[in-house]
């Protein structure tokens, strides 16, 4: 339901049906019913609702043939009846010659402050008022006249065929012959000539009485007569689905208002319906294509929060609820769940031994999407997540699939290189991401391109780098681990050639004094020997000088220096090579079973048998549905 242009949404359905015959007293009227919503969509029930009529010639925005404002209260469903024609005189609209329009302005405050609810034409059961002040317009009806066939005369009538109804049937006053018409009442076929005989004569009038008798035979006019009131004996439901013969009576056509069922009785149903074979126990269908309401619609005002406007309760292998959407058809989800308030709620909310499952046969879509287009602010508490996993484990993410991947996260968002735009985020007290393989060349972790890390890189193991063997890359890996040291070190080296004095400059980084402090040498002659090799200045503005050596003599140097960066600065705790366990890991090791030692010795703790937490099991035990089901009596 959409608002139009005001915070009132007016939803108007029109029940128009014409209160006159071609009897002159009958009154000039025809009847309007509108169903008033606020912008919540709940139907407004009290105050006074001012509406105004306008009814324009040839289009929505042609001339003001007729204008009146009427007011009314809604009842308890938000619906009006009003009678147009009741304050202004509707006698003087000349209804032939062009189609006519009907404008409705609504204001649900019974002012003045209108809004225009649009201008829809009238079709051919308001013209019946036409028919109140003009002869030829009673011809629509009167088409049953064409088994007048001794109404030549009425050829001439035949130019009346320039108006919707006839307007030019004043003339058809030659086909006095036409009187035969009155013959019409048995024949329905009448109605099929528009352009007929009867377009000449008054007997028209005798033909649209025969139209009612054919409705009559449908029993329409029986379930509000004297006669349908006491049935055939009965005063039950079920003889009136039987009045006129079995099942005859099961068409009930609510023309004057929705059927109700209310009751007061606690713990009842106000309807039950049973089914005891093959079927559905209740069908409903909307056959409109521009509809824009539900077929079914549910409310409730409990503030209990284990009840449900709807309840699907299934007692075997069916489903409790199901939403399903054509293979041709376009609505983008079989169940919609909508969350109207601004804070709080869910839109579609899943409790049980899985709470939502999401099952997709389509390798080109999700099983389970999370969408959310607000704006995260960036806060811990706007981060306008997409899906948000709670738990003891928040999100798992499982693949049967050789080469699948349990967990996939993807950020093709580049337009701002200064945000992280991460496809995966871990944040946790301890842990933000834990990743575990249960296959010695396995990975806990991999990156297909750059692995970096924000902040400090710890290690239980070994500190690698392995690639394919150069000799035999086919069958081997070849491994290079990093040294270790108790120290934080940079490491610079080079090789250089002695002067002619046997003496050599080295120039280092222009950053290296920035990043680092307290330096170590190591001096190599290469191609002879140089027991006098020595260094002869230290390093003093990113630069050292080396002596003792022989002209044209190459020397590998080294320097090794303690890090000395901002970072380092900022965490000089990190120097301390001999850190005291916190408290909690205390008595506890980072590999336990090199000290024989359990599991339970362990500080970092990974579940082992993540393929124990199934996500999706037939066998499981189903819990009881958390929302009540209504008792049946």
């Amino acid at each position: 339901m959409k608002p139009m242009r005001t915070n009132v949404t007016l939803l108007l359905f029109l029940f128009m049906y014409t209160t006159l015959s071609i009897h002159a007293q009958a009154p000039e009227q025809f009847n309007y019913q509108t169903v008033i919503r606020n912008s919540s969509g709940q139907p407004i029930t009290t105050g006074l609702v001012s509406v105004r009529f306008t009814i324009h010639d040839s289009s929505s925005t042609g001339a003001n043939l007729f204008q009146e404002v009427q007011t009314a209260s809604p009842n308890q469903f938000g619906l009006i009846t009003l009678a147009i024609g009741s304050v202004a005189d509707l006698s003087a609209v000349n209804w032939g010659g062009h189609p006519k329009y009907l404008q409705v302005e609504v204001d649900p405050a019974g002012g003045t402050n209108y809004t225009d609810m649009g201008a829809s034409q009238l079709l051919s059961v308001p013209y019946a008022l036409f028919a109140a002040n003009s002869q030829g317009a009673t011809g629509p009806a009167g088409a049953a006249g064409a088994t007048g066939a001794t109404g030549a005369a009425g050829a001439t009538g035949a130019t009346g065929n320039t108006g919707p109804a006839g307007l030019n049937g004043a003339t058809g006053n030659d086909g006095a012959a036409g009187a035969t018409g009155a013959t019409g009442p048995t024949g329905a076929a009448g109605l099929t000539g528009p352009t007929g005989v009867g377009v000449t004569g008054p007997t028209g009038a005798t033909g649209l009485n025969g139209n009612t008798g054919l409705t009559g035979a449908a029993g329409l006019t029986g379930v509000t007569g004297a006669t349908g009131a006491t049935g055939s004996g009965g005063g039950t439901l079920n003889d009136a689905y039987n009045f006129g013969g079995a099942g005859a009576g099961r068409f009930i056509t609510a023309n004057a208002g929705a059927v109700r069922i209310i009751t007061a009785n606690t713990d009842s149903a106000a309807l039950t319906v049973l089914h005891t074979g093959l079927g559905v126990a209740v069908n409903a269908s909307n056959t409109s294509s521009t509809s824009a309401y539900s077929t079914i619609q549910a409310t409730t005002v409990s503030s209990n929060t284990n009840v449900a406007a709807v309840l699907g309760n299934s007692s075997s292998g069916a489903y409790g609820v199901a939403g399903q959407v054509g293979s041709t058809g376009n609505a983008k989800a079989g169940v919609y769940g909508n969350n109207l308030r601004t804070g709080g709620g869910d839109g579609v909310y899943g409790q049980g031994v899985q709470g939502v499952v999401g099952e997709n046969n389509n390798i080109g879509a999700a099983a389970v999407f999370g969408l959310n287009n607000a704006a995260a602010s960036g806060s811990t508490a706007n981060r306008a997540p997409g899906v948000v996993g709670q738990g003891f484990v928040g999100v798992v993410g499982q693949s049967v699939t050789d080469g699948g991947y349990g967990i996939v996260g993807i950020n093709t968002y580049s337009s701002n290189p200064n945000n992280d735009n991460a496809g995966l985020y871990g944040q946790g007290y301890y842990t933000g991401i834990a990743g575990i393989t249960n296959n010695s060349s396995g990975y806990g972790v991999i990156s297909g391109t750059n692995l970096g890390a924000l902040g400090n890189l710890v290690c239980n193991g070994s500190k690698l780098f392995q690639i394919d063997h150069p000799l035999d890359p086919e069958n081997k890996f070849l491994n290079h681990y990093c040294p270790e040291s108790n120290e934080v070190l940079n490491l610079y080296r080079g090789n250089i050639i002695m002067d002619e004095q046997g003496t050599a400059k080295v120039t280092l980084p222009d950053y290296f004094s920035a990043i680092n402090i307290d330096y170590s040498y190591i001096l190599t002659p290469v191609g002879a020997a140089a027991p006098n090799l020595h260094i002869s200045k230290e390093i003093e503005g990113n630069a050292f000088s080396i002596a003792g050596g022989l002209p044209g003599l190459k020397v590998s140097w080294q320097v090794t220096a303690v890090r000395n960066d901002a970072y380092m600065k900022l965490h000089a705790d990190l120097r301390n090579a001999e850190p005291e366990k916190e408290d909690w890991q205390k008595g506890k090791y980072i590999l336990p079973a090199a000290y024989n030692a359990g599991d339970d010795k362990s500080i970092y703790h990974f579940k082992k048998r993540m393929d124990l937490i199934e996500l999706k099991d037939g066998s499981t035990k189903q819990e009881a549905l958390p929302v009540q089901q209504s008792a049946t009596k």
